[in-house]
């Protein structure tokens, strides 16, 4: 259920002032939900919801990035995720 409450949420543009934006953003889980680990981790006093057997992309539409004067990255990025951990 948690999965499924954070499949395709939608994220915001972001924009730093200085030029610098990441547009058009989205996040999906898709795969296998029903292998789900329950488990506590007392050093950071949490529970640890932990499944191996799901993906999950975010994806920028557009960004725009400014390292120096003469390095900028423009362009679309895909992040592509195999293990999740909440």
């Amino acid at each position: 259920m948690i999965l499924s409450l954070i499949s395709n949420i939608e994220l915001p543009d972001l924009e730093d002032g200085d030029g610098n934006y990441l547009r058009e953003n989205t996040f999906q889980i898709t795969g296998r939900t029903d292998k789900v680990n329950f488990y506590a981790d007392t050093a950071k006093n949490a529970i640890v919801f932990d499944c191996k057997k799901i993906n999950a992309v975010a994806r920028s539409g557009d960004f725009r990035y400014k390292a120096e004067p003469l390095l900028v990255a423009k362009g679309h990025a895909e992040v592509d995720m195999n293990t999740v951990e909440i």
